[in-house]
């Protein structure tokens, strides 16, 4: 009886093995079939998968969003910018046309100048930078800095 039972025994043992590993199986081939569906390898399969899901179109939502604020934003900040440097054009024409007192702010008026006309400026910019650039010439030549005496007796009738 004991070898009777002991047989018994071993036979549900490999039986139940035998079940087992076939339930283990089958589970494997499941999870082959979802990965087939699912290629992870393939970057064109995965990206199809992900696109169609919940969470996905909720982020395309808020990006389409957040891009449309963004590029608002961006408009108002080319806007701004635009009227920054047409403000900033004007400060240096005013600053153009100021007279020089001493020969350190002729050089800064040249400098200016050199601004103004790398930013675009135009018209009588142009001309005044090219007036201040041909008196600041007749000063060094003449070695006259002082601004409280006219250059010659030309620059004298033409201030009177």
């Amino acid at each position: 009886m004991v070898i009777a039972l002991t047989f018994i025994v071993i036979s549900l043992i490999i039986a139940g093995s035998a079940v087992i590993k076939l339930w283990l199986e089958r589970a494997d081939r499941r999870s082959e079939e979802r990965t087939e569906k699912i290629d992870l390898t393939n970057r064109e399969a995965l990206d199809h998968v992900l696109e169609n899901t919940p969470t996905m179109s909720e982020v395309k939502a808020k990006l389409d969003r957040d891009y449309h604020a963004i590029s608002e934003h961006a408009e108002r900040i080319d806007t701004l910018q635009e009227t920054v440097d047409d403000m900033y054009l004007s400060q240096l024409r005013a600053r153009l046309f100021a007279h020089p007192r001493s020969r350190v702010e002729h050089e800064e008026l040249l400098e200016v100048a050199q601004k103004y006309i790398e930013l675009g400026g135009n018209g009588l910019g142009h001309v005044r930078a090219e007036w201040l650039e041909e008196r600041y010439k007749l000063r060094l030549t003449k070695n006259n800095w002082d601004y409280t005496r006219p250059l010659d007796d030309k620059e004298e009738k033409d201030e009177n």
